[in-house]
């Protein structure tokens, strides 16, 4: 029988809270050890997991000293956004496998000491991003690895969601988003991974290929405060510099280009509005629909049903065969059945270092860019020139590498 993993979580709000509920369907691992500022959430998540695994789980207020004290293997970081690098650098130099939740980067700077904290030690970083085990993301991968698309051309991605009630309840208090506080005071690419990490995946970015540049736009900021004005009935009179819309064009060393878009605070539904086109054809997100020369109707687009049948993913098949598990679909639980693969076996993960300091960075490239006028930014090589060298496949349905 394998050894069973021990997990600590370092941050138990809503998130953590779910990942962990999540991390319960996986089979051999234990939640051993929980930290939150919040004493009552600590309390709370010790007990439901000394009950659920049947072993004492530690819990703890100060991050440091989960890491240095708790009986742990690994440790999954979904603290606050700006705690995300430091507490992961720390688990590093301690020799902690990390894997560590999605959100924008406060500065370059501290992507760079990402990457260095994992060269001086060894110690591998997982990217908790949930959307790369998503079932269209995983499918629209293996059409690319069988060849439908061709040469990937030009991709684009979205997060476009409606966040207007959370952003109000955070101003009213009735819900504080400690993230939230962002759109106050920078305007930004205020959550990139999502769309990014599996487009990024597709064109083999530090895997053959990197970003080169990006430059930015934004429209002026309405939304939000149209919003409050019609939920409270006052002006919103606080500072609001995100603006609704923000458009990022991204080139590549390979030729390929990638448009961002994020847009949080205007009416619409959810999408992540991902497009992949290449010399054969094309997938989009929204209506779900395809195009392959040569085996679609002439000028005309199909839906995706028939190829999603055909080129679905073997570990969503899998999924689906065995009964779909955990949030969002499923996708919560196939990436964190693969962090606890790669952590069990210490094994450089699918998203690593590289691409975490290379995805989540474009949010203050983005910043940077906006507040020169939209001119072109450089992005770093944080791979300090290994992007050349194309990674092999893992022997396994997990990696989404092409």
């Amino acid at each position: 029988m394998k050894k069973k993993l021990k997990v600590g979580f370092i941050g138990v709000g809503n998130r953590g809270q779910s990942l962990m509920s999540n991390l319960g369907f996986v089979e051999n691992t234990v939640v051993t050890a929980v930290c939150d500022l919040c004493e009552s959430r600590v309390a709370e998540c010790v007990k439901q997991c000394t009950e659920k695994y049947g072993v004492e789980c530690s819990g703890f207020t100060d991050y440091r000293e989960l890491i240095d004290k708790a009986d742990i293997d690994a440790v999954i970081i979904a603290s606050t956004w700006l705690t995300h690098i430091p507490t992961a650098v720390y688990a590093m130099k301690k020799g902690i496998y990390v894997g560590m939740e999605v959100g924008p980067a406060g500065s370059v700077d501290e992507c760079r000491r990402l990457v260095h904290a994992h060269e001086e030690t060894g110690t591998h970083l997982f990217l908790l991003e949930n959307c790369c085990w998503g079932r269209y993301e995983m499918f629209v991968l293996n059409l690319i690895r069988k060849g439908m698309l061709g040469e990937l051309i030009y991709l684009a991605g979205a997060y476009q969601h409606d966040c207007r009630e959370l952003l109000y309840k955070e101003y009213s208090g009735e819900r504080p988003f400690a993230e939230r506080y962002l759109h106050k005071i920078r305007n930004m690419e205020g959550y990139p991974t999502h769309e990014l990490a599996p487009l990024a995946k597709y064109i083999g970015v530090n895997a053959g290929n990197r970003f080169m540049t990006l430059s930015a736009s934004s429209t002026k900021a309405r939304g939000f405060q149209k919003y409050y004005k019609e939920t409270t009935g006052k002006d919103f009179e606080g500072i609001y510099r995100q603006g609704d819309v923000v458009n990022t064009l991204i080139t590549c060393a390979c030729g390929e280009t990638i448009t961002l878009t994020y847009d949080t605070s205007l009416p619409r539904p959810y999408s992540r509005g991902l497009r992949v086109q290449g010399t054969n054809g094309l997938w989009m997100e929204d209506n779900h629909s395809v195009y392959i020369e040569g085996r679609s109707p002439k000028d005309a687009w199909e839906k995706d049903d028939d190829y999603l049948t055909e080129f679905d993913h073997p570990l969503w098949k899998k999924s689906l065969e065995e009964g779909v598990k955990g949030g969002h679909g499923g996708m919560d639980y196939l990436m964190l059945e693969a962090f606890c693969y790669y952590a069990r076996n210490n094994m450089r993960p699918p998203l690593d270092v590289y691409d975490a300091a290379s995805y989540i960075s474009i949010s203050c490239l983005v910043e940077q860019s906006l507040s020169l006028g939209g001119t072109a930014i450089s992005i770093p090589d944080f791979t300090d020139g290994k992007w050349v060298i194309k990674r092999a496949a893992d022997e396994n349905d997990y990696d989404v590498n092409v």
